[in-house]
C-alpha cells in the first residue's frame, strides 16, 4: 500500500548550522578584493548574504579600523563603518546583528569591557547593560543564537542576548583537553587534531567524546569554516611565523574522519586569514605571508556531482526524489521494509538540520510524499529518513 502525504514546509533565512552530507570535490576562485583593506588576524561575521570584515592588522599600516562589506550576491566590497581594533575581545551573529565585546580603555574609558551591537539594516549602534562576568581567553562559537565559551574543562560560558546576560554553566562530563570548536546541528564540537572528538548537546548539558580517524595537518595560525555538514581547516604557519601553507584539511562528524579534499584550482598559501560560508560556499579571505599583507580573497564552490550520502549504505530503505533538480514541487519516495516507525528530515547545503515529519508509523512497502520547495533559495538540500536502526538519505538540487 502507497501512503501519500503533502508538505509544505517553510524554514526561512535562519536555516543555519550542519548538514549531513559530505564534499569531496569542487573548485576554487578568485573573489573580489576591490575595495578590500589588506589584513590579517581579523574576524569574520554574517548576516543574511553580506560577510562583514572587522578589526586586523595591515603589515605596512598597523591596525586595520575598517569595517567593510562583501555582498557575496554581486561579489563586491564597500566600506560599512569603523571600530578600535585593539579593543575588540570577542564578535559574533546573534538574531541578525553585530555583537562586539570590547575593552573600553583602549578609548580611554574605565577598562570595563562592554557590549556595542550594530544593526546592519540601519547602521545603528546601541550598547546596552549587560549581567555578570565575562571571562577571557576562551573559544567560543554561536549555536541557535547563543555564544557559548569553553573555559574549562568542565565549564561553558554563555551569553543570552534575549537578556544580555553572561551565564556560568557546570557541565556533565568533560571534554577533550585540545581541540577546534564549531557548531553544527545545534551542538557544540571540540575535534581534536587526532584520536578524539568531544561533543556538547546544550538540551542534555552533557559533553560525549568518542575516537576519531585521520588527523589534522600540523600546523597554527589556520582559518576555519563549517562548510556543508564538515570543518574545514584552511591555510596556516607550519613553523616561525616564515612558513605559511595551501593546506586544506577536512572532517567529517558522520565519518568522524579527517581527510584532504580533491578540488580543482589551487587554494593560495597563507596564514592568519579568516573564513566563513554562505550560500552553501565557502569564502577564504585576506591572510598574511612574511612581511606582506594579503588582499586576495577566493571562494570554494563544491561540485553538486561530488556530494555523497548515506544511501551508499547497503541499508534495506530506499529513498528517491522526482524532479531532481527541482523548481517547485518534488515527490519524495521511500521504501520501508517492514512496519515500524520513521522520521524525515531535510538540511540545507549550509546548515540545520529540520524534520520534515514527527515520527510516524508507516506499513512495509511505499511511501510518497510532496516537498513544496518554491520557498526555498537555490542550492543543494540534504533528505535523511531514518526508519528504526537504518537509513538512506537523498540530495535534492532547488534550481530556480
Amino acid at each position: 500500500m502507497r501512503r501519500k502525504i503533502l508538505l509544505v514546509v517553510t524554514l526561512g533565512s535562519a536555516l543555519l548550522g550542519f548538514a549531513r552530507s559530505a564534499i569531496g570535490q569542487g573548485t576554487w576562485s578568485d573573489a573580489s578584493s576591490d575595495g578590500f583593506t589588506p589584513r590579517f588576524n581579523f574576524l569574520t561575521v554574517v548576516v543574511d548574504s553580506i560577510i562583514y570584515a572587522i578589526g586586523g592588522e595591515d603589515y605596512s599600516n598597523g591596525p586595520v579600523d575598517a569595517i567593510e562589506a562583501f555582498n557575496t550576491k554581486t561579489n563586491s566590497w564597500s566600506k560599512f563603518g569603523t571600530f578600535p581594533p585593539l579593543s575588540l575581545l570577542e564578535t559574533w551573529v546573534a538574531n541578525g546583528k553585530l555583537y562586539f565585546w570590547a575593552d573600553t580603555s583602549v578609548n580611554g574609558g574605565s577598562g570595563i569591557s562592554a557590549l556595542t551591537i550594530i544593526d546592519p539594516q540601519t547602521n545603528t549602534r546601541t550598547s546596552p547593560k549587560t549581567f555578570g562576568i565575562y571571562y577571557p581567553y576562551a573559544q567560543g562559537v554561536v549555536s541557535n543564537n547563543i555564544l557559548y565559551r569553553l573555559l574549562n574543562t568542565d565549564t561553558i560560558q554563555t551569553f543570552d542576548p534575549s537578556s544580555n546576560t553572561w551565564l556560568l554553566i557546570k557541565t556533565v562530563g568533560t571534554p577533550i583537553q585540545f581541540g577546534i570548536v564549531c557548531a553544527m546541528n545545534d551542538k557544540i564540537y571540540l575535534v581534536g587534531h587526532s584520536d578524539s572528538e568531544s561533543v556538547y548537546d546544550p538540551s542534555t548539558n552533557a559533553w560525549s567524546t568518542s575516537a576519531i580517524n585521520g588527523h589534522l595537518t600540523s600546523r597554527s595560525d589556520y582559518a576555519r569554516c563549517v562548510l556543508n555538514g564538515k570543518l574545514y581547516i584552511l591555510g596556516g604557519d607550519s613553523g616561525g611565523r616564515t612558513s605559511p601553507v595551501s593546506a586544506v584539511d577536512v572532517f567529517d562528524p558522520l565519518t568522524k574522519t579527517w581527510s584532504v579534499p580533491t578540488t580543482n584550482g589551487t587554494f593560495r598559501r597563507r596564514m592568519d586569514l579568516s573564513a566563513c560560508a554562505v550560500g552553501g560556499k565557502l569564502y577564504a579571505l585576506g591572510g598574511y605571508t612574511p612581511h606582506r599583507s594579503l588582499n586576495y580573497n577566493q571562494v570554494f564552490t563544491p561540485s553538486p556531482l561530488a556530494v555523497k550520502t548515506e544511501t551508499e549504505s547497503k541499508s534495506r530503505v530506499l529513498m528517491q526524489s522526482f524532479p531532481n533538480p527541482a523548481t517547485s514541487r518534488t515527490t519524495i519516495s521511500f521504501t520501508l521494509p517492514a512496519f515500524g516507525t520513521a522520521t524525515l528530515s531535510l538540511t540545507d547545503a549550509a546548515g540545520r538540520e529540520r524534520p520534515l515529519f514527527a515520527p510516524a508509523w508507516f506499513a512495509a512497502g511505499e511511501h510518497e510524499l510532496t516537498w513544496d520547495a518554491s520557498a526555498y533559495p537555490s542550492g543543494v538540500y540534504l533528505c535523511r529518513l531514518i526508519a528504526g536502526e537504518e537509513s538512506a538519505a537523498r540530495r535534492v538540487v532547488v534550481m530556480k
